[in-house]
């Protein structure tokens, strides 16, 4: 008996497992071609039904009406990876909503824990060839000579980038875990320690903070117990030794500098539009490294409240569910996000879809019939 292959079953496979599946050591990034892959099975899909349809909610209109007003306001200046990369990462919601709209609940979950598992080797990968081969960089302090094992990375310019995607990818798992009774107490270890091997604070900050704290099985009275030992343990970390590390301090005077320009020298429609993206370093002599400052300051305060107002959209869609990554991005944004962050779109997609399994996911039944 033959054995029929179901098209849209694999588009989704490419889509969600490699959604991280970025390599900067390649003239391609995996990434790029994963998801021609699954646009090309989407394509087959649609050509194969009689009446295709573009399928859509308030959270995918607006990510559309986002990506109109980028293209619009941002076309006008040099375009960096930064405006490329947050174009990638709207189209990837915009598509991977397509996909998943299409997959059984079943599929949905089975491929989630894929991309975690499948994201967890890759991150081993990177860990082991960027702690084994470290750069050391000139003026680099004795006092933060940890600093040479973060550079060398497979993946991003910096293990700090690497730190996001372990974010998303843990507090992911831990929504599987508490909500949709998928175990992934394992991956989440594994996931804490390549955190720590990053060696990227915030990411580990924003971890053990939130970690803990959603986790059920430890009880409320620990949990008390373990944040208020924390909050002594971090002032003492923070007096002792972050108020005397230049990247610490830097992360306000990349504020000051901002708020500096944005009231005194930036023009009303600067201010409204920004400045483009990726051109922090242009206005205000340094990277933005903080996805608050990045977003009000590259792309206005419209396109700030563009991204604010789809991320409620995105919390308001799935009852609150997706604040269990949101919450910590946002925290870790604080310190660094960057603009590439299709693993983090396709994420939202996915939570969406559980929680809004009965209108949202067509039947296993119909899934078989979409062949």
């Amino acid at each position: 008996m033959k054995c029929k292959v179901n098209i849209t079953n694999c588009a989704a496979l490419f889509i969600i497992v490699f959604s991280g599946f970025y390599l900067k050591t390649v003239a391609i990034s995996p990434i790029y071609l994963t998801t021609s892959v699954g646009i090309l099975l989407y394509v087959m899909v649609l050509i194969k039904e009689e009446h295709p349809i573009f399928i859509a909610d308030y959270t995918v209109w607006f990510a559309v009406v986002w990506l109109i007003y980028i293209l619009i306001t941002q076309s006008v200046y040099l375009k960096t990876s930064a405006f490329y990369n947050l174009l990638f990462s709207i189209l990837y919601y915009i598509f991977s909503f397509q996909v998943v709209s299409r997959v059984s609940r079943e599929k949905v979950l089975c491929y989630s824990k894929k991309m975690v598992d499948f994201s967890i080797v890759l991150l081993l990968f990177e860990a082991v060839s960027r702690i084994g081969h470290p750069v050391v960089k000139a003026m680099q302090a004795e006092n933060n000579a940890f600093y040479k094992y973060k550079y060398n990375s497979i993946m991003y310019q910096d293990s700090n980038y690497v730190g996001i995607f372990i974010i998303v990818l843990f507090f992911f798992a831990l929504y599987l875990d508490n909500k949709q009774n998928v175990v992934m107490k394992k991956e989440r270890i594994v996931l804490l320690c390549l955190c720590i091997a990053t060696f990227s604070r915030s990411a580990i900050i924003v971890i053990l903070l939130f970690g803990f704290w959603l986790d059920r099985s430890i009880s409320k009275s620990k949990k008390i117990i373990i944040l208020f030992g924390a909050i002594i343990a971090g002032a003492y970390f923070i007096s002792g030794y972050i108020l005397n590390d230049g990247s610490f301090l830097s992360k306000f005077s990349i504020i000051e500098s901002a708020w500096t320009f944005y009231t005194r020298k930036a023009s009303l429609a600067m201010q409204l539009f920004g400045y483009g993206l990726g051109h922090s370093a242009d206005n205000i002599g340094i990277g933005s490294h903080n996805l608050f400052v990045a977003f009000i300051m590259e792309t206005g305060v419209i396109g700030f409240l563009l991204f604010v107002t789809f991320w409620l959209c995105i919390a308001k869609k799935t009852n609150g569910k997706a604040t269990y990554v949101i919450v910590p991005i946002l925290t870790a944004g604080f310190s660094f996000v960057q603009h590439f962050l299709p693993f983090l779109y396709v994420v939202f997609v996915i939570i969406i879809a559980l929680e809004n399994s009965n209108g949202f996911l067509k039947s296993n039944e119909d899934v078989k019939n979409n062949g």
